[in-house]
């Protein structure tokens, strides 16, 4: 896949194609995701869904997520992951 950029929009567009992707649907059939939308607790990914996607983020805006600093559990929704993996002040 090609490498996307790291502003908010890009990163929530990299989320939302993955799990569409990942539950074989069209990012089309998937709802909105504001910050608050929880991947985990909505059902859209499992955990090994959950570090797959950690992965591919982590790819596609070159910035490494150290585990042994951040607690994986805190970044089950869309705003956090943002905050981790969007930069500059670009939406």
């Amino acid at each position: 896949m090609r490498e996307l950029g790291t502003d908010k929009r890009m990163v929530v567009h990299s989320i939302r194609e993955f799990v569409a992707q990942h539950r074989g649907k069209s990012v089309d059939d998937l709802p909105d995701y504001n910050d608050d939308y929880d991947l985990f607790e909505s059902g859209d990914l499992g955990s090994f869904g959950f570090v797959e996607l950690l992965s591919v983020l982590s790819d596609r805006t070159g910035h490494e997520l150290d585990l042994s600093e951040v607690d994986p559990a805190g970044l089950t929704t869309v705003g956090r992951l943002v905050s981790q993996f969007a930069s500059g002040d670009s939406q």
